[in-house]
């Protein structure tokens, strides 16, 4: 839904979303009359306040250094790693699309 408004029904995630910020329409009738203005005469200020909230709360290029938070708080390890690592190392992109 790249800069387009949304509608949100009953979603069950919802109110965690709403919690970062985002602004959307919901499925009322006083919201659908509401999305029909803005369809008729669109406005940069919603699309461009959720992309905002998108590129604060989740830039991918932040998302090791909370991975690695979250891992952190859960203590030690109990034992040895069970097999080899799964994939690299978090960290910067490499390879032919890092610079996408």
């Amino acid at each position: 839904t790249h800069r387009r408004p949304l509608v949100i029904g009953p979603y069950p995630v919802a109110t965690e979303l709403a919690s970062f910020g985002f602004r959307w329409f919901t499925d009322s009738a006083a919201d659908l009359s509401r999305l029909e203005e803005w369809l008729d005469a669109p406005g940069p200020a919603l699309v461009e306040h959720n992309a905002s909230v998108a590129r604060r709360c989740f830039a991918l290029g932040s998302l090791p250094a909370k991975l690695r938070a979250v891992i952190a708080s859960l203590g030690p390890p109990l034992g040895p790693p069970l097999g080899p690592p799964l994939g690299p190392p978090l960290g910067p992109p490499h390879g032919p699309r890092a610079n996408r």
